[in-house]
């Protein structure tokens, strides 16, 4: 299931990924915002030391089950300590 959720951007945003998407062959912005979204995500969980980090918590004996709201709760902690620069 595809859950839609509306997010604004300015209009610069906007024109900038409808040119991706045309140079792409991308059918459409949201379809190039999607894939930059993933992209990045893909990204940050493919460095090593995140793989270890998240290795080293899963083999803790306080570790509960790792499940998709668990996973969501640590990146949203995760990112909101990067953008304060910690």
């Amino acid at each position: 299931m595809v859950e839609k959720v509306r997010i604004e951007i300015s209009e610069e945003a906007l024109a900038a990924a409808e040119r991706g998407a045309a140079e792409t062959g991308m059918s459409s912005a949201n379809e190039y915002i999607e894939a930059l979204l993933t992209d990045d995500y893909d990204a940050f969980f493919s460095q090593p030391w995140v793989r270890e980090e998240i290795e080293e918590g899963l083999a803790s004996p306080d570790a509960g089950p790792l499940t998709r709201e668990v996973l969501s709760q640590i990146v949203q902690e995760g990112l909101a300590l990067a953008k304060r620069g910690k």
